[in-house]
């Protein structure tokens, strides 16, 4: 959140850039006053982007973006200023430091001047010109409405390319290869961001889009629908989650997710609500969720009858949700009753009904459909059944034995081996490892989300190991998701979580064990500990902090660190340890060999105290009793002091 002294400067730059604006629409150009505004506007921009790289401005119909933060809707300059942008068709400023007053003056003028019926987009010429320091994004749709004469099939056409082009920063000669392809344009628009301007141009091309595609309908929106659908399905939650804050407040937010799930995709649908409850702050339980995620399933890779039913009802059932927005209090029940309710209605079809009323053994179909070559939906039905009875492993083994490969079968094994199967296996108890392994294996990455459902609350120790490796199979791509699932608040997800990580070859990116070291449970302690082990900006701070913990565990950890390598901070704790204690006779060992690495002169005389034993009067002096400890701390005299007068004292003795 910005600071007081950060708010007032942005409030005093949009007093001066509405001022400025002003005076260059209805002053001519190099009259005293207009020279003063560009002064004064300069002034609040060099100070602004002393203290930031760049300065981005996105502009919605009422509201400024500045630096990622929306202006206060009760502010009636930002408004007017927001206004008078956005009908100029301007999407965002984008300013670095070293603005010169001439390329602010161009810049002012550009953007004061009125567009005429005959003039062309001045927005659009604006980008064209070449200003160091300041750049003009502008709308591309607004052509949609000055230009009756174009049929309005063209409109989604226009909306999505225009879409490709902002996401990929493309000209219009960019090939369309590039433009069609969803999933360059959602890696470019997850790719760029802190940069307000260019989030609220993608979100208003997304929110015109919607609108667009309600007017037109028909054949002529299909392609420009599965297009945008296919980009917002490709988009990463987080990604969604910033698009979606930048929306405006939570009513126009739900108008935009009302409008979107009559057009897009079931699975963008799906994206969509998930990451709109998340921004709004709504309840949206774990069971409702799998419902979405079931119904979309359906939709896309069901029998043929239920596809239709199922898109329907998906759709359907988002609606409602919108409307009442939350669930009622009554959480994981109600949860429950909706969801059975809406699968009751996919129950209810022709070809259920005859399913029940002639049963036959699910095997026998498979195989008869296997040995024919003959893939139906009874064929479809049967393997579902056979999930749903916790028959997987029974099913692999059949479509392993399969006479003949084809296309069919390959489709049969792909409806198989899917997220929706792995969640299945994970709810039954004893957990079949042997299926999730081939599931893992095959499906990939994907299979993570139920796989780390489980994880969180297994407290067998057997198998929350093999779900640990069976994660740790998937590679550090997981890594984002398992750190998400930190903020859980029981210990024991926080604990198996930091163990996935630990099992991952590497820590995600910006990720810090640190905060959970204060953690009050000493087991998810001792999980952080080991990742701020593998961090070596982390590891000396560790090895200090682990050998004050009052956990053997720990200190062991700790102890065995410092042997490997001991950090100088260290050895004053070390010597604490061996010669005040308390130390258990087992840890001593390791604490006398961490010593020795050190190589400090506090070291030297710890060493020789722990190999003499506590000398008599008028006797001489001699090595103290055969022990672990003596002998480690003889060992390491030898290693490392060898040529210490001390030392060879005492090497004497032994």
């Amino acid at each position: 959140m910005a600071s007081a002294q950060q708010s007032r400067e942005i409030a005093d730059l949009i007093t001066e850039f509405s001022v400025a604006l002003h005076k260059y629409t209805i002053y001519p150009a190099g009259h005293p006053l207009v020279d003063e505004a560009a002064g004064s506007l300069l002034a609040r921009l060099e100070a602004i982007l002393a203290t930031r790289p760049t300065l981005a401005i996105g502009v919605a119909p009422t509201q400024l973006i500045i630096g990622g933060v929306a202006t206060e809707a009760s502010s009636a300059v930002a408004r007017e200023l927001a206004s008078k942008l956005h009908r100029r068709n301007v999407g965002g400023l984008k300013c670095t430091p070293g603005i010169e007053r001439a390329e602010l003056g161009e810049a002012l003028g550009a953007l004061a001047r009125e567009q005429g019926a005959s003039q062309p987009d001045d927005a659009a010429a604006v980008t064209e010109q070449s200003w160091p320091h300041i750049r003009i994004f502008p709308l591309t749709y607004e052509q949609l409405h000055l230009d009756d004469d174009r049929p309005a099939s063209d409109a989604t056409d226009d909306l999505w390319l225009g879409l490709a082009r902002s996401a990929l920063d493309a000209e219009d000669r960019a090939e369309s290869a590039v433009l069609n392809d969803p999933v360059l344009v959602a890696r470019a628009i997850a790719a760029r961001k802190g940069d307000a301007a260019y989030d609220e141009t993608i979100i208003d091309y997304l929110g015109e889009f919607t609108k667009a595609s309600r007017r037109e309908g028909g054949a002529e929106a299909v392609a420009g629908q599965r297009f945008v659908a296919a980009v917002v399905a490709s988009l990463d939650q987080p990604t969604l989650r910033r698009l979606l804050e930048l929306g405006g407040d939570g009513e126009r937010r739900r108008e935009f997710v009302a409008r979107a799930t009559e057009v897009m995709g079931v699975e963008a649908v799906v994206q969509l609500v998930t990451a709109a409850g998340e921004v709004s702050g709504q309840a949206l339980s774990p069971a409702l969720l799998r419902m979405f995620g079931k119904l979309s399933e359906y939709a896309a890779r069901g029998p043929a009858a239920l596809r239709t039913q199922a898109e329907h009802e998906l759709r359907s059932q988002v609606t409602a949700l919108l409307d009442g927005w939350q669930l009622p209090a009554g959480s994981v029940d109600t949860a429950a009753e909706y969801q059975a309710l809406a699968a009751g209605r996919l129950r209810r079809t022709p070809l259920a009904e005859a399913a029940a009323a002639h049963p036959c053994e699910p095997e026998r179909v498979l195989h008869m459909s296997l040995e024919t070559g003959v893939m139906s939906p009874a064929t479809d039905r049967a393997a579902d059944q056979m999930v749903a009875e916790g028959r997987v492993g029974e099913l692999l083994g059949i479509l392993r034995e399969a006479p003949v490969e084809s296309a069919e079968l390959d489709g049969l094994r792909e409806r198989i081996l899917s997220v929706g199967t792995v969640r299945e296996v994970t709810e039954r108890r004893p957990l079949d490892l042997a299926v999730l392994a081939i599931l893992t294996e095959a499906i990939g990455p994907p299979a993570a989300s139920p796989l780390l459902d489980t994880l969180a609350g297994e407290d067998d120790r057997t198998m929350r190991r093999r779900l640990l490796e069976l994660l740790a199979g998937l590679g550090p791509s997981i890594g984002p998701e398992v750190v998400a699932r930190l903020e859980a608040p029981e210990w024991y997800v926080q604990r198996n979580m930091l163990a996935l990580l630990n099992a991952l070859p590497e820590a995600p990116p910006g990720f810090s064990p640190e905060p959970f070291m204060r953690h009050e449970d000493v087991r998810v302690r001792q999980e952080a500990f080991k990742l701020m082990l593998r961090d070596p900006a982390l590891r000396d701070a560790a090895v200090c902090d682990g050998l004050r913990a009052r956990d053997d565990r720990t200190l062991r950890m700790a102890l065995a660190a410092a042997e490997e390598r001991c950090p100088p901070a260290a050895t004053a704790l070390l010597v604490q340890l061996v010669t005040e204690g308390p130390l258990d006779a087992s840890l001593q060992p390791l604490a006398l060999r961490a010593l020795a690495q050190s190589g400090s002169p506090a070291a030297l005389n710890c060493l020789v105290t722990a190999c003499l034993a506590r000398r008599r009067f008028f006797r001489r002096q001699r090595l103290a009793a055969k022990s672990p400890a003596m002998i480690a701390a003889l060992s390491g005299l030898a290693a490392r002091w060898r040529g210490s007068p001390r030392a060879a004292e005492v090497l004497a003795l032994a």
